[in-house]
Order: C-alpha cells, then sequence, then structure tokens
C-alpha cells in the first residue's frame, strides 16, 4: 500500500514538472539599450530598442500621471532600462502554430514568439514617453 502512496505522489510531482514547462516565469532585467523606433496607438506608445545584438520591443500606457525627475524618450538614444520579461518556454523545443503567444496593443500586433526579438512585458522605470534616470 505504501509502494501506491509513493507512486501517486512521484506521478503528481511529474505532472506538475511537465506541465510547469509551458508556463510563462517572470524576471527582472537591467539593459542599457538604443531606442530605434517609437510607434503608437491609441492607448500605448510602442518602443523598439537594440542593445549587443540583440533586438526587443515593449509598450507602455499613454497615460502618465509622474514624470517628475525624469526625461522624455528620443529616438537612436541610449538609455538604461528595467523590465520585467517573460520566458515562455515549451516542452519540445519547437513553437507549433496552435501555441504561438501574441502580444497586442489596441488590436495591433506588437509580437509574437515567432518574431526574431524579445518581447518585455513591463518597464519598471517608464511612464508614457518618460523615462526614469
Amino acid at each position: 500500500m505504501k509502494i501506491n502512496k509513493y507512486l501517486y505522489f512521484i506521478a503528481i510531482c511529474a505532472f506538475v514538472i511537465i506541465s510547469s514547462k509551458a508556463k510563462a516565469q517572470d524576471s527582472i532585467v537591467n539593459i542599457r539599450a538604443k531606442v530605434t523606433k517609437i510607434d503608437s496607438t491609441k492607448s500605448f506608445y510602442i518602443f523598439n530598442i537594440s542593445y549587443n545584438r540583440n533586438k526587443a520591443t515593449f509598450f507602455v500606457t499613454k497615460t502618465c500621471g509622474d514624470s517628475i525627475n525624469s526625461i522624455k524618450l528620443r529616438k537612436n538614444v541610449v538609455y538604461n532600462f528595467n523590465f520585467r520579461r517573460r520566458f515562455y518556454s515549451f516542452q519540445n523545443g519547437h513553437l507549433p502554430t496552435v501555441n504561438t503567444v501574441v502580444k497586442y496593443a489596441d488590436d495591433k500586433i506588437v509580437w509574437t514568439s515567432k518574431m526574431k526579438k524579445i518581447f518585455y512585458e513591463e518597464c519598471l522605470n517608464m511612464c508614457g514617453m518618460y523615462i526614469k534616470q
């Protein structure tokens, strides 16, 4: 009877580990990057940045209540960004169409997991077009 309990416990642990591989994991990263493109929708600013040999994108809301001690972002200038990044890892290493992750800003596709750039969920030191330095 004890063996069945252990097998049941091991099966549950294995299921949790396998299913968690397809879930997203968050982490905070600090990056010094150059703003390469600034775009917008009705409610969001969309930024493309580059650093080292990486390209990335993120968006922030246009509404901003606190721009004190901040500077306005400009294209082709390097800034220090603090991001919350979500890593998407899938069990088999391939990303079928069914599992494609898509990020929208006002019905506009900003990023998909098939793009060759990184998506950052949230910029922690920005408010609208302003960045705290």
